[in-house]
């Protein structure tokens, strides 16, 4: 199966041609960047989610390793480790804008239903690396408090003892964070894009310059931004409008001069009662009522309040109640 993708992969995309592409600095001969690349690349294929996994599967199926490769021997996790650190990042992401092109003029994400034919992204962080030993220049801190325990020899009437002692202990852990961009409610749910964050960054600002990017390098590809109420900033949504693209957040900070706006409109709104998935729902639908001072457009607020049953089990009986 493996063998039929990455030919689906050379044939639609042209992957192993792009691959040769990269411009493979400070990269060996046998171990170049373009071999390395599409050993990781494969890796992604069958979910593996470490090197130590990946290091097992050289193990176990070293042979079939071998028949994927052309007959070369796959490298050590090591050298994979030092051919990440100097892989050509830009030229990678061009290689991903390309072939999210191509399944978008091949007509393949199949926009689900629920979406009204509109592109989604959804916007949201994501920890990938996190460390109380290792760490680099572009590595984020944030101090962590861990138990340490201690053995304490103890001589009592001449016979020796040992006691454990718990410990609480304060250490700065290293971590890696990005905010990225997915395509949601398709068939094929791609990342867009994505932007690390810096150090003494928040979510907020990586998230700008994302969608700042997007914006301007790939507008067609997206419709609709999704995120949630850490992303409402006034500055981030009005750059939205002004490409003419929409946004949906959901709202529950109580602080939010939003939600205090949407508070005391919705006496003002109509009232919607609905039932779905069960649910007894009763709605609050203001169209273009909503927004504050440094917003430069109103935006529609929907509010919903729902009631359901929940089943529990009765401890003596143990049947639902």
């Amino acid at each position: 199966m493996l063998t039929r993708l990455w030919q689906y992969c050379n044939k639609i995309f042209k992957l192993n041609k792009a691959l040769q592409k990269l411009k493979g600095q400070g990269f060996s001969e046998k171990n170049n960047e373009p071999f390395l690349t599409a050993i990781l690349f494969v890796a992604m294929f069958m979910r593996l989610r470490s090197f130590n996994a990946l290091k097992q599967s050289f193990k176990i199926n070293s042979n079939r390793w071998r028949k994927l490769l052309d007959g070369k021997a796959p490298p050590s996790i090591s050298t994979l480790d030092r051919g990440i650190e100097k892989s050509d990042i830009d030229g990678l992401i061009k290689i991903n804008r390309k072939n999210n092109h191509k399944l978008h003029r091949n007509k393949a994400f199949d926009v689900d239903a629920t979406s009204y034919g509109f592109m989604v992204m959804a916007i949201d962080g994501h920890e990938t690396f996190c460390s109380e030993k290792r760490c680099c220049s572009q590595c984020l801190t944030r101090k962590k408090t861990i138990k340490v325990k201690t053995k304490i020899k103890v001589i009592e009437n001449g016979n020796i003892k040992f006691e454990v002692k718990e410990e609480e202990k304060q250490v700065i852990e290293y971590y890696h964070k990005y905010v990225v961009c997915q395509l949601v409610l398709c068939s094929i749910p791609v990342i867009i894009d994505i932007e690390p964050l810096k150090p003494g960054e928040g979510e907020l600002t990586s998230a700008k310059r994302l969608i700042k990017r997007i914006l301007n390098e790939q507008p067609r590809r997206v419709d609709v931004f999704c995120f949630d109420a850490l992303y409402l900033d006034s500055d981030l949504l009005n750059m939205i409008d002004e490409k003419k693209k929409f946004w949906v957040t959901v709202l529950k900070q109580k602080n939010r001069e939003a939600y205090k706006e949407i508070d005391r409109l919705i006496s003002l709104a109509k009232t919607i009662k609905a039932e779905i998935n069960n649910r007894k729902v009763t709605l609050w639908d203001m169209d273009e009522l909503v927004g504050w001072d440094k917003l430069k457009k109103t935006f529609r607020a929907v509010v919903s309040y729902e009631e359901y049953k929940e089943w529990e089990l009765n401890p003596k009986t143990k049947e639902k109640e």
